[in-house]
């Protein structure tokens, strides 16, 4: 499997830096385009009245996101250089060149030749807070996207949510996702294990504080609720479950009273819990059927 770049960090600094009537050719022949096949399916995902496809490239960017140029270019500069001091793009094309060989998907009878990858800067009115102001997409077959505004917590980082990406594109081909097959106990130990095998390649300090935010304690006192909701399918249900109750008037789910983001943190302690009994490696676990981990991680007993 070979890991390739798709550097739009240099292509929005030559459009923020531009004489201002190239910046949006060059936003679109720098950014929007390379990053076509993840506006495209965020907007079948979600149609508008006008369709993404046919709006200008500052809205393209805007919205799934990203930073662009018409936003102000001083702070967009500011933040790139942030991310240029500290060689974040390459950092995580060495860190996904690396977790590429761990997982060798080949071997595993998973078709997956090659995989680009995107840094891009994100236009930080539109992270929620609590995600630390980064957040990725690997459920694309042979694409990632990690987007960020940088900050100190963060950009060290990058190179494990990039590789948790990376888990979630060869695992969803070895076991795929769906949104309406697709069950709580599939989603828990699809973010747990792309969870574990990022604290597999980077230690569990490296992750975000969604998946450590909770403590034993308030794990143990979700279980028998979770337990309860492994077989519940339908996306819309789903989010109530791994985002929590405040994302509930955004995405349009039922509360189901749990905390906030609290699938992610459960569903890595579960997964943990399997590698742990069993001495299987969370990369050996990217392709096992989510039900065997549940069973054999003793999580719900």
């Amino acid at each position: 499997m070979q890991i390739e770049s798709i550097d739009v960090l240099s292509g929005l600094r030559d459009a923020l830096t531009a004489p201002p009537a190239s910046r949006e050719s060059l936003l679109d022949t720098r950014v929007v385009q390379p990053l076509r096949v993840f506006w495209e399916r965020f907007a079948a995902m979600r149609p508008q009245t006008t369709p993404l496809s046919e709006r200008g490239p500052s809205e393209i960017a805007g919205g799934i996101g990203l930073y662009h140029t018409g936003l102000d270019p001083t702070a967009g500069l500011a933040a790139l250089d942030e991310l240029a001091s500290a060689d974040a793009l390459a950092q995580c094309l060495r860190g996904l060149e690396d977790a590429a060989a761990q997982l060798a998907p080949e071997r595993h009878g998973v078709d997956l030749d090659a995989v680009r990858f995107a840094l891009a800067l994100a236009d930080p009115a539109h992270l929620e807070p609590r995600t630390d102001m980064y957040t990725g997409v690997g459920m694309i077959p042979g694409a990632l996207l990690v987007t960020v505004w940088p900050t100190p917590f963060n950009v060290p980082r990058l190179p494990a949510i990039a590789v948790h990406e990376l888990n979630h594109n060869v695992r969803f081909r070895a076991e795929p996702w769906h949104p309406v097959t697709t069950t709580v106990g599939k989603y828990l130990v699809d973010e747990g294990v792309a969870e574990c095998f990022a604290a597999e390649r980077y230690g569990e300090a490296m992750l975000g504080r969604l998946t450590t935010g909770l403590t034993t304690a308030e794990i143990d006192a979700l279980k028998p609720r979770y337990r309860d909701a492994i077989d519940v399918t339908g996306f819309g249900e789903i989010r109530g479950w791994s985002f929590g109750d405040w994302s509930a008037e955004r995405f349009g789910h039922a509360k189901v009273g749990v905390p906030d983001f609290a699938g992610y943190a459960v569903g890595y302690r579960l997964v943990r819990a399997f590698l742990e009994r069993s001495g299987t490696s969370a990369a050996e676990a990217t392709y096992l059927p989510w039900r065997e981990i549940v069973d054999g991680s003793g999580f719900f007993r």
